[in-house]
C-alpha cells in the first residue's frame, strides 16, 4: 500500500508540474536548424537512493561505492531529455562545430586503444581502431542513441547545446538520474521487484548474449539473477529511442539502451539534499545498464565507475537542462 502512494504521489507532482505552477520554461530545447530535444520537467521530491541492506543480499553485484540506501531530496526541479541524445542530434552538433571525437580524434588514449572505442562483438569486447560514432560495429539509424562517445565528448554536446539554447544543459547528477529512473517507485526495477521476462519493458540484454558489461573486459563476475530463459526484446543492440513505454515521469529509456553518463566523480557522498559527488577523482560515473545488461546491473541504484576518456558501444548520454 505504502509503495503504491508512493507511485500515486508521484503521478500527481508530475501532473501539478506540468501546468506551470512555478512559470517553467519551455518543455523543447532548440538546437537550430529545426533540431528540437523533447523535454521533461521532473518536479522535486524526496526518494530513495541506492539499495537496503536487504536487498543488496540478493544482488550478485555491487561497485566498490554502491549506495546503501539512504533518503535523499531533490530540491529543484529541472527537466530532462524525454529521450536518449540520438545520433541524429549528435550528428547535428558535430556538423556544426567540427568537433572530432575522441575515438576519432586519438587525443585521450584509453588502455590499448589510441583511436577508436571498444565494441561488443558476437558477445565479446573488441578493441577496434575505426570504432567510434558513426560506426559502433553495428547497424543504426539516425533515431537510435548515439554511442561510442567518451565523458569529454557528452560534455562537449551539453556545452554546445547551452550555448544554442541559451539554456543550462548538462548531465546529469547521480542522483538527479536515480530520482528520474524510479520516477516514485522503491522497487529493484521501476516497473516493480521482478526482471522484464518477456522483453517489452526495456532494451536489455536477451537470451542467448553472454552479457559482459563495458568495465570487465576481462571477464565478468557472477551473477545472482540470471538472463530469462527466452527473454528477446526484437533487438540484437540498441533500439530506436522511445520504442518501450516511458516510466512515470515520462522518460524513456530510463532502463537499458545504453548507459548514461553523470556528472559526478564517482565515490562516497553523504549528502541528504542535492548530493553531487566528490569534489574531484580519477573516476566519473555511469547508471541505468544497455542493451547487453544483465539483471543485477540495469536496477536504477547501480553505480559503475569509469574513466572519463573510455568509450564503448554500450555508452550514451541524455541531457539535463536546468528550471
Amino acid at each position: 500500500m505504502e509503495r503504491q502512494l508512493r507511485v500515486l504521489m508521484a503521478s500527481l507532482a508530475v501532473l501539478a508540474t506540468t501546468r506551470g505552477a512555478s512559470s517553467p520554461g519551455p518543455a523543447t530545447l532548440n538546437l537550430g536548424n529545426g533540431s528540437v530535444v523533447e523535454l521533461v520537467r521532473i518536479p522535486t521530491g524526496e526518494f530513495t537512493m541506492g539499495e537496503s541492506h536487504l536487498n543488496r543480499s540478493s544482488i550478485g553485484f555491487f561497485s566498490p561505492h554502491d549506495l546503501v540506501a539512504r533518503p535523499v531530496r531533490i530540491s529543484r526541479s529541472f527537466y530532462a531529455g524525454k529521450y536518449l541524445v540520438t545520433v541524429e542530434q549528435f550528428e547535428r552538433f558535430v556538423r556544426a562545430t567540427n568537433y572530432v571525437t575522441d575515438a576519432e580524434s586519438g587525443n585521450r588514449p584509453w588502455r590499448n586503444l589510441t583511436k577508436g572505442a571498444y565494441t561488443a562483438v558476437e558477445n565479446s569486447w573488441e578493441p577496434k581502431q575505426d570504432a567510434n560514432w558513426r560506426n559502433p560495429g553495428f547497424p543504426q539509424d539516425r533515431q537510435h542513441p548515439v554511442t561510442c562517445i567518451s565523458w569529454y565528448d557528452a560534455e562537449a554536446f551539453c556545452n554546445w547545446a547551452s550555448t544554442q539554447s541559451g539554456r543550462k544543459v548538462r548531465m546529469p547528477t547521480e542522483a538527479e538520474l536515480e530520482y528520474l529512473q524510479r520516477a516514485g517507485t522503491e522497487t529493484r526495477y521501476y516497473w516493480g521487484p521482478h526482471t522484464d521476462h518477456r522483453g517489452v519493458l526495456a532494451n536489455v540484454a536477451d537470451d542467448g548474449i553472454k552479457g559482459d558489461e563495458d568495465i570487465f573486459l576481462d571477464g565478468q563476475p557472477s551473477m545472482k539473477h540470471l538472463i530469462p530463459k527466452g527473454r528477446n526484446d526484437g533487438y540484437r543492440y540498441t533500439t530506436p529511442v522511445g520504442f518501450f513505454k516511458p516510466n512515470l515521469f515520462g522518460v524513456y529509456d530510463a532502463i537499458g539502451n545504453v548507459w548514461e553518463y553523470t556528472l559526478d566523480w564517482e565515490g562516497a557522498d553523504p549528502a541528504r539534499v542535492d548530493p553531487k559527488g566528490m569534489n574531484a577523482d580519477r573516476w566519473r560515473s555511469m547508471k541505468g545498464g544497455s542493451w547487453m545488461s544483465t539483471p543485477d546491473f540495469y536496477r536504477p541504484s547501480i553505480r559503475l565507475q569509469i574513466e572519463p576518456e573510455s568509450r564503448t558501444s554500450t555508452r550514451g548520454l541524455r541531457i539535463v537542462v536546468e528550471d
